[in-house]
């Protein structure tokens, strides 16, 4: 059995030298990079699961959020069947109101709401700011 394996290294030639030295580098090396590639792709696997999930849960924060905004709205819809004011502070929708009530226009109500929230909210209302009337 010694002699066959000595028959086949005395049979080698250069170039089977060569290929065994390169098979002999290139084998733990492959391996070596193989495992390295195993491991990056586990951790950045994991990663995108994690983004994911915190990917997720975001969204259905976002959309809970969005239905109860929904249902806030839905809940305190107000109807009117003669006339409405919507103003910032309950004593200027109170002030409009009684205007509509006995009887003047709507620009007459928008008048007193405005003159009424220039009281009561000074740093948002008055010159520069915004009135306007909404016709159905």
């Amino acid at each position: 059995m010694w002699k066959r394996q000595d028959d086949l290294i005395a049979r080698l030639t250069i170039r089977g030298y060569l290929v065994l030295l390169t098979l002999a580098i290139m084998v733990p090396v492959l391996v070596f990079a193989a495992i390295l590639y195993s491991g990056y792709y586990n951790s950045e696997l994991s990663r995108i699961e994690t983004d994911l999930q915190y990917d997720a849960r975001q969204l259905a924060l976002t959309i809970d959020r969005d239905v109860a905004g929904l249902q806030y709205t839905a809940q305190t819809l107000a109807t009117a069947k003669q006339h409405m004011v919507a103003a910032g502070h309950p004593l200027a929708v109170d002030a409009g109101l009684a205007i509509l009530d006995r009887g003047g226009s709507a620009i007459d109500a928008m008048i007193a709401t405005q003159l009424v929230l220039n009281l009561v909210e000074p740093s948002s209302s008055g010159i520069g700011r915004c009135s306007s009337v909404a016709r159905a």
